[in-house]
């Protein structure tokens, strides 16, 4: 069993993850609140909405956003910087 390792208080890689996840997180609720809107909550028209627009996953926030600048790039602005 592999314990669990803590980062330093000096990482770069856990502030990066952190940013990821928020940014995932509000791209995602846009699209839930785009959905709601559309479908009104009816369940027939959120299956035809879910097969016209898939609900996006991580995988493809992360293919979308490949090149873009920090927290995709890991180069740490210095405003960033702890």
């Amino acid at each position: 069993m592999m314990s669990e390792r803590r980062h330093a208080p000096s990482c770069r890689h856990c502030p990066r993850v952190r940013l990821l996840g928020r940014d995932f997180a509000a791209w995602r609720a846009a699209w839930e609140a785009q959905r709601e809107l559309a479908t009104a909550g009816y369940a027939t028209e959120q299956q035809l909405h879910d097969a016209a627009s898939s609900a996006p996953t991580f995988k493809a926030y992360l293919i979308a956003n490949t090149g873009a600048g920090w927290p995709m790039s890991g180069a740490m602005p210095v405003r960033f910087a702890p």
